[in-house]
């Protein structure tokens, strides 16, 4: 009998001796030796027996050896499969797998390189089941206003309220200041030598190897100096994350296209604050969709998330000469904090109304017909109302059918109520419906609530911050009876008006569905000052814009 062991700490794992029917425990630790004791036996009975000059773990079943190793991380079973050729192969077990299973690229040619390599392996790569795209922004614009000014800025947060100080830099502070933002120029211009061509192909490399996955996720974080990575949230500056969202939103749906991979679900951008594909955008890029045969990958999908905005301004010199005449309290808004709206179309522009902006998504839906989830989040960049938006969606509801859609999420879309009744008719088979901040353009909520509570297979509905069309304001979602207002409180879905309260938010279940959705009025006063109202109104901007 040989048995070996390199594992540091005890462990008991129960032996059925196949001849004398016995269970013994091998106790393991890392030693030259090891003891095997019967509990049947008395302890003058124990037998010792040498190990081998095996290295350690081999000559262990499988099982075993997944069970020791199972508590090491990453880093230790590396090093465990560097000290000898045939460990390498035995630790590659379910448990190393798992440290493979999620997978990211920042699209650079060193990311795309290991993504490729992990792809190709042979015990690897159908391991990965997941993989999330990076859309990198190198920022230097708050670098360079520290070196202009020599002042570093200081912002705090006190619940819904910001303050901003501007304290004097030390001379060390400014010298690490100018040598990061070497840094970041450098990398901005690594960037831009990379072509897009040879980012899809690289990245469509990666996913031809793989062959099937169950998640690709689209992302975007910010970089402002080395190690210094922020959320799209925390960044000033807006339009570079457009940008740089597109070009990765297009590279990777064309890498998809071309590699014909087969992937469960697609989200673009779902959990990115501020971070969105103009929709004009995706209808310039449905043609070379096509050609490239997204369609033969489109069947395979099941769940689709695409965060779109409205249109902005492709030429960046008109939003900084915008910027450049603000003055004033806006001047000094804008240098503090950003979101001055500078440089944002007006709702009436024509570049704003042009017919290629609302096309693109139902013809994208079309090359996806079968999926299950629908998440469409719009977010807006227009200085006004997004209400000539309503096409978008207007256009989903008449030209697209999804038989197996079980659900539905729209966030910040305008609909006309005609629109968005003809979309869940021709959808019955809905389970779970979250309409967050919609407005009805034409039309009221009523007929619409009505129809919801018919629905056979509807078991969730979240409603939160629905418009009238009228006013656009807010429609009372305050149950008439028979509902725990505690929740409300809790869950902070409501805030308090001089004559009554206003409930923006309310969650039901199917037999509260069934029952019929009738509310009470809205309160004609308007909204006291509350923490509550304010988290609420920063909670939406932040959610839905503008920038």
């Amino acid at each position: 009998m040989q048995i070996s062991c390199y594992q540091a700490s005890a462990l008991l794992i129960p032996i059925h001796h196949s001849q004398s029917k016995y269970y013994f425990y091998i106790c393991l630790i890392l030693s030259p030796r090891i003891v095997v004791v019967s509990k049947q036996f008395k302890p003058r009975q124990s037998i010792t027996m040498e190990t081998s000059s095996n290295p350690p773990l081999l000559g262990l079943p499988s099982e075993v050896v997944e069970r020791i190793i199972s508590g090491l991380d990453l880093a230790s079973l590396k090093n465990l499969r560097l000290s000898c050729k045939d460990l390498s192969s035995t630790c590659i077990g379910p448990h190393f797998k798992s440290f493979f299973k999620t997978q990211s690229t920042d699209l650079t040619k060193g990311s795309l390189e290991k993504l490729n390599a992990i792809a190709s392996h042979t015990e690897l790569g159908g391991a990965v089941k997941h993989v999330i795209v990076q859309a990198v922004i190198y920022d230097p614009s708050e670098l360079e206003r520290i070196l202009a000014t020599k002042r570093k800025r200081i912002t705090t947060r006190n619940g819904p309220f910001m303050s901003s100080t501007e304290p004097a830099c030390t001379e060390e502070e400014l010298q690490e200041a100018k040598s990061d933002l070497e840094w970041l120029h450098a990398r901005i211009e690594e960037s831009s030598n990379q072509s897009d061509g040879s980012t899809t192909s690289m990245l469509g490399s990666a996913f031809r190897a793989f062959g099937k996955l169950d998640l690709i996720d689209l992302d975007a974080s910010v970089i402002q100096a080395p190690g210094k990575s922020v959320s799209t949230q925390a960044t000033r500056e807006w339009y570079a994350i457009w940008v740089r969202a597109t070009q990765v939103f297009t590279s990777t749906t064309l890498a998809i296209a071309q590699s014909g991979i087969r992937v469960e679900t697609l989200t673009f951008y779902r959990n990115t604050f501020r971070c969105s594909i103009p929709s004009v955008e995706i209808t310039d890029h449905i043609a070379a969709l096509k050609t490239a045969g997204f369609a033969n990958a489109g069947v395979h999908t099941k769940n689709l998330a695409l965060s779109i905005s409205t249109r902005v301004v492709r030429n960046f010199s008109k939003i900084l000469e915008a910027r450049e005449s603000l003055q004033g309290v806006e001047r000094v808004y804008h240098e503090a904090f950003g979101g001055s709206g500078a440089g944002l179309l007006k709702p009436d522009d024509p570049e704003a109304l042009a017919d290629d902006n609302f096309p693109g998504v139902a013809r994208l839906l079309q090359l996806m017909p079968n999926l299950e989830a629908f998440d469409l989040h719009l977010y807006s960049t227009l200085q006004g109302s997004v209400k000539s938006y309503d096409r978008i969606f207007n256009t989903v509801a008449s030209e697209v059918h999804l038989p197996a859609l079980e659900q539905c999420f729209l966030r910040g879309v305008p609909t006309t109520a005609e629109s968005l009744l003809l979309f869940l008719e021709k959808h019955p088979k809905i389970n779970h419906l979250e309409l967050r901040e919609v407005r009805l353009t034409t039309g009221a909520w009523e007929p619409i609530f009505s129809h919801l509570s018919g629905m056979p297979a509807l078991t969730k509905l979240h409603m939160s911050n629905l418009r009238s069309s009228e006013t656009g304001s807010l429609f009372n979602l305050q149950p008439i009876s028979g509902y725990d207002w505690e929740a409300f409180q809790k869950k902070r879905w409501s805030y308090p008006c001089m004559d009554g309260t206003m409930v923006h938010t309310l969650e039901l279940g199917a037999e509260e569905i069934k029952k019929g959705l009738k509310f009470r009025p809205r309160p004609q006063e308007r909204q006291l000052g509350s923490p509550w109202f304010m988290m609420w109104m920063e909670s939406t901007k932040g959610l839905y814009g503008p920038p």
